[in-house]
């Protein structure tokens, strides 16, 4: 029959092609276990600072293990590889493809040799070919790695990376007292991260300064720097240092914590310490010299130059330089012949120009002149070191001449307080004296000996215990309540969240609001109205480590975006938010408890 011969012709069909496909099965896996290892750089000749991409390819494995890379003397690493996987098609074959690409900056002159990279898959180990690479010095690019801390003239620092540290002084040897200039860099690249910022600001950790009188730059300077081929924004923070102690002193690594991410751990960067060693001022100082170091020079006026016997006047001394003015040592004061002084408190104007403490420290006196004629205020001496030009230095004021006349005669004396009425006698002799009377005897019990008044003194006592027993009550009651939330205080986070994801409303903003429930009801105070550095200051003051203080700031933070600037938009799913915020709530939990 037709119908018959129809179904043998499928069934031939379909055994035909299984047979097919099991013989094109084998050779198309045959074909994919071919597996290939390659190593090739985006350039093989650059300068000191530039970027090289290392590319590592792996073909025809699944999941191969990640590439050991070995150090090369000459290239810094800039953090870990970025991964790409791709599928393939091709004449009926298919396969995979893993790159694995590593970023390393130029930090030395010379020849480069990136040795073999072995990757080992299903127990066999495949090696790449060597690859040679040339750096150069580029133009206006010092050699030494940064971030080592010394004091440098040669230009700007070789590029670390795209996120480093640089701190320097201005000298390293500088004289008792004399200013030097601690500088502070933070180097990032702005293309690698446009949403800098957005997940919280840095933190600087400063050093103790011990051993420096220490003045910082209120503004910091913001510009940008090209290093290389690459563009950087640079953050520059100025700290004026006056040393105090004679010797070798250790300024400590200052430290900048950077977020990246809600709930990573911050990156955190570190310059090297720096060693200042203080020489003591050269000998041969001249006796009225008191111990300013700088420049500076000294003035004196008066309110008036003439005057009377008796009368005073007004004299301003005034020390006007650049050095530590807030710290300045007196003047060595003449001896004023002639004269009465009364001194005031002196006041200091200062502030930071261009780099250099400047200021003016100002003497207020009260001068009375004790006899008539001309009389002179004597020249005001200030004897100073000067590193610049490495000299004692001695400068004095002008003399004042004044013409002083007679006084109108000794100043009354002030009248007596009171209305100046006489004083009426009461009498004009002793008064009387009473009689002895015949016997002595009580004339009564008194107050004490009455019930009613002990009874009466015993009414606050009474009043004082009830008060006290009843705020121990309240006090407990309290305490039951507080230790209950914060036994309810995770569970209750945990169930919110689940409420959360369902409602619809803005990721961001819902787990901030549940994790700053959390905090009030597990730290028992009031988080709200708190900005978000004192709450990290307050939460690390607990024992939270600062990685948990960071995440925190940047839930907060990101619910302020969502909030006044929408229009930025949000990186992470909604479900990303909730997971991530569960695993915050419960390292918060631990590190409370620990």
């Amino acid at each position: 029959m037709p119908y018959s011969r129809n179904i043998r012709r499928s069934i031939t069909g379909i055994a035909l092609a299984v047979t097919l496909m099991a013989v094109a099965i084998p050779a198309v896996h045959a074909q994919q276990q071919t597996i290939e290892v390659t190593a090739e750089v985006d350039k093989n000749e650059l300068a000191v600072g530039e970027d090289l991409t290392l590319r590592v390819r792996i073909d025809g494995s699944l999941n191969p293990q990640q590439p050991a890379i070995p150090e090369f003397d000459g290239l810094r690493p800039m953090g870990p590889p970025s991964i790409q996987r791709q599928t393939w098609i091709r004449g009926g074959t298919s396969g995979y493809t893993f790159s694995y690409l590593y970023q390393f900056v130029a930090t030395k002159v010379g020849t480069v040799t990136i040795d073999p990279i072995s990757v080992t898959i299903s127990g066999q180990t495949y090696r790449t070919e060597p690859i040679k690479v040339e750096v150069f010095q580029g133009l206006g690019v010092s050699t030494p790695v940064p971030g080592q801390g010394q004091a440098s003239s040669q230009g700007p620092p070789s590029a670390e990376g795209s996120m480093f540290v640089t701190a320097e002084v201005d000298d390293e040897t500088p004289y008792l007292g004399q200013q030097i200039t601690y500088t502070f860099k933070f180097y990032r690249r702005s293309a690698l991260f446009p949403s800098f910022g957005r997940y919280g600001q840095p933190r600087l950790s400063e050093p103790g300064f011990s051993g420096f009188w220490k003045i910082q730059e209120p503004d910091q300077d913001e510009y940008t720097e090209t290093i290389g081929s690459n563009r950087y924004q640079v953050v520059k923070l100025t700290t004026v240092l006056f040393p105090t102690v004679v010797g070798t002193l250790v300024i400590e690594p200052t430290g900048l914590t950077v977020p990246i991410d809600f709930f990573e751990a911050p990156n955190y960067l570190e310059a090297e310490p720096i060693v200042v060693e203080v020489l003591p001022l050269p000998p041969g100082a001249p006796a009225g010299f008191t111990g300013a170091v700088g420049k500076f020079n000294v003035s004196a006026d008066v309110d008036d130059t003439d005057g009377k016997v008796n009368e005073p006047v007004q004299l301003a001394v005034r020390v006007v330089g650049e050095g530590n003015i807030d710290s300045l040592p007196d003047p060595a004061w003449p001896d004023f012949d002639d004269w009465r002084v009364f001194e005031s408190p002196s006041d200091t104007s200062s502030r930071l120009i261009d780099g250099r403490f400047v200021g003016t420290r100002t003497y207020n006196s009260v001068l009375v002149p004790q006899k008539a004629g001309l009389l002179t205020v004597p020249e005001i001496g200030y004897t100073y070191y000067d590193p610049s030009i490495d000299e004692y230095v001695e400068a004095a004021s002008q003399p004042i001449v004044m013409s002083i006349a007679e006084g109108d005669g000794m100043s009354p004396l002030p009248p007596l307080p009171g209305d100046g009425t006489a004083v009426e006698r009461a009498g004009s002799d002793v008064r009387h004296i009473k009689p002895v009377p015949s016997s002595l005897h009580e004339s009564g019990s008194g107050l004490t000996g009455s019930a009613v008044y002990w009874a009466v003194w015993g009414v606050p006592l009474l009043a004082i215990a009830g008060a006290v027993a009843w705020r121990r009550r309240q006090s407990a009651s309290r305490s039951g309540i507080a230790a209950a939330r914060k036994r309810n205080a995770l569970p209750a986070a945990r169930s919110a969240l689940a409420v959360a994801g369902e409602s619809g409303a803005d990721p961001r903003v819902a787990v901030a609001d549940i994790l700053l429930e959390y905090l009030a009801a597990r730290l028992d105070v009031s988080v709200t109205g708190l900005t978000h550095e004192a709450l990290d200051k307050w939460l690390q003051s607990l024992g939270v480590p600062l990685d948990l203080a960071v995440q925190v700031e940047g839930v907060l933070g990101a619910a302020e975006m969502a909030k006044y600037a929408p229009e930025i938009g949000d990186s992470l799913a909604a479900t990303e938010h909730f997971e991530r915020t569960a695993k915050l709530l419960s390292d918060l939990d631990e590190a409370i408890d620990a």
